[in-house]
């Protein structure tokens, strides 16, 4: 399997995950997403959101009206397009 990692993911943020990744034969290569963090090439209308922890799930859908509209937005770009985020 072949994950793409979106290029704003922080190193320092998924060291685990790409530890994770290593330690199962995943391969990755890093290439800015459209929408979300990661994707498989070989599924593109399906991609993954990674959140950091309750807060920014809460930041994202409420409490924080810029992350909420960042959110919002990109949520939208991809209903657009038919891509499904998880």
């Amino acid at each position: 399997m072949v994950i793409q990692i979106d290029t704003r993911e922080k190193p320092q943020a998924i060291q685990r995950i790409l530890k994770d990744f290593q330690k199962n034969d995943v391969k990755f290569f890093k290439s800015k997403l459209y929408v979300g963090d990661y994707m498989n090439p070989k599924k593109p209308d399906i991609v993954v959101d990674r959140k950091q922890n309750l807060s920014e799930i809460c930041a994202n859908v409420g409490s924080n009206q810029a992350e909420h509209n960042r959110f919002r937005d990109e949520i939208m770009r991809a209903n657009d397009i038919g891509i499904k985020v998880v």
